[in-house]
């Protein structure tokens, strides 16, 4: 009996760190973007897909915003309907940046998440610092990727494929920032957000039931700046916290036990 009151304590601990770290601004953005989603695509006749994954894509960034780890899965659920709506409109990138890229990040981040999360709450410990040689590495294997990238869209007679190729590298980039828990993965999804308007505006200029998918990612580009700025907050209250817990471990464990 003790164990299970002991497991259900812990359970609400941490339903309880999770979510008094919202603020009710917070809040009141996401129901807003979720009412102007819907509103669009049942005005606009989008379609149960479209409405669906921008409805899961804006609880992914908001979650993930957040630090929270489930919100990796929920990404993966979003991502597989991206893959069908590009694949429909021959956005042949987007398409292989989900299969490719999107999936497997998000499976890897709730392995390096998990490993690396709050003791208290499901809620994941930001990395400190990507080392400079990292960031070398990072970019060179973007920019060979990329090439290979443009010829593989080439041979898919993808649309837009210049701005699909940079979109794609971008994103490759984005993920493994996102794998390696950097708050920098969503400065590089707030460009390719911008991207992503861009091109479903001109998918939009000739089936306008597609203009929700232009407001949506409208919407995730102010979310992802949102989550940029919490990250770099978190990081350093985790930062302080973490140096509270070392000076307690040092020099107050003795005292505490007196």
């Amino acid at each position: 009996m003790k164990i299970k009151n002991c497991s259900e304590n812990s359970a609400r601990k941490k339903f309880s760190v999770i979510f008094t770290s919202v603020k009710w601004w917070e809040v009141a953005y996401l129901l807003v973007s979720l009412v102007v989603v819907i509103v669009l695509g049942v005005v606009f006749k989008s379609g149960a897909v479209p409405i669906l994954f921008s409805l899961l894509n804006i609880f992914t960034i908001f979650a993930l915003g957040k630090g929270w780890i489930w919100g990796n899965v929920v990404g993966i659920v979003s991502s597989s309907l991206y893959i069908a709506m590009s694949i429909i409109n021959q956005l042949y990138g987007e398409a292989i940046m989900s299969i490719t890229m999107a999936i497997p990040a998000y499976a890897l981040s709730v392995y390096t998440w998990i490993k690396n999360s709050q003791k208290d709450a499901d809620v994941v410990s930001i990395n400190k610092s990507i080392s400079l040689r990292e960031w070398i590495f990072a970019f060179v294997a973007t920019a060979a990727l990329g090439v290979g990238i443009y010829y593989l869209l080439e041979v898919f007679n993808t649309a837009f494929l210049l701005v699909s190729t940079f979109s794609t590298a971008i994103c490759l980039l984005a993920r493994y920032m996102q794998v390696r828990r950097s708050e920098y993965n969503f400065l590089c999804y707030i460009f390719a957000n911008l991207i992503s308007v861009v091109l479903w505006a001109y998918v939009a200029a000739t089936d306008f039931s597609y203009i929700s998918t232009v407001i949506t990612f409208s919407i995730q580009t102010l979310m992802n700046v949102v989550a940029f700025v919490n990250w770099i907050r978190m990081k350093k209250w985790q930062n302080v916290d973490e140096g509270f817990e070392i000076i307690k471990q040092c020099c107050l464990k003795g005292l505490e036990e007196k």
